[in-house]
């Protein structure tokens, strides 16, 4: 009994009387339940799916998408065990479909527009866009002006073209620090 399989085990609770002649009517339905069961595929199952579990638990640590697209390999090798695959053909489903799903990624990345900086980011950074009214630069390019209730130093975009700044309104194209960078509206 100690050495009976989970299969064989399950089997014999499972199969009745009545079960039996059903089975023996329809025996794919068993061989297809015997196969799936088996303690040498359940035994390569597990192994696969305790590593996408890994992989997943892994991502999640260290937050990198691309381990959830080699868990997706690791998931269809694992699907392949349980349809009766050799060895070499669950290895070879987990790279193509893993590193297939890696390079679909790469791919769908790398046709998105790089993100902007933080400082000249308006999704991460709500002053950029803001307007401010300057009344007078300094020589050097800067001023002081009010925003938000509190005074800022400011400097313009470009500031070796002085004649841009006139005084007047002024959008915030970027914050650097506690330092507004303006251009003329």
């Amino acid at each position: 009994m100690g050495s009976e399989s989970f299969a064989a085990k399950f089997e014999s609770l499972w199969l009745t009387q009545d079960n039996q002649k059903y089975i023996q009517q329809h025996g794919a339905l068993h061989n297809a339940f015997h196969n799936a069961f088996h303690k040498d595929n359940m035994t390569q199952s597990s192994i696969w799916w305790l590593l996408a579990g890994g992989a997943v638990a892994i991502e999640l640590m260290i937050g990198t998408f691309y381990l959830l697209m080699i868990a997706l390999g690791l998931v269809a090798a694992a699907l392949a065990t349980h349809a009766g695959a050799g060895s070499a053909t669950q290895i070879i489903i987990a790279a193509v479909v893993g590193g297939g799903s890696v390079l679909v990624w790469r791919g769908i990345k790398q046709k998105q527009p790089a993100s902007l900086a933080a400082s000249v980011n308006a999704d991460v950074n709500l002053d950029i866009g803001g307007t401010v009214q300057v009344d007078v630069w300094q020589g050097d390019g800067t001023a002081t002006v009010t925003y938000r209730g509190a005074k800022w130093s400011v400097s313009h975009r470009n500031p070796q073209a002085t004649a841009t700044h006139a005084a007047g309104a002024h959008r915030i194209v970027e914050v650097i620090g506690s330092k507004l960078i303006l251009e003329k509206i």
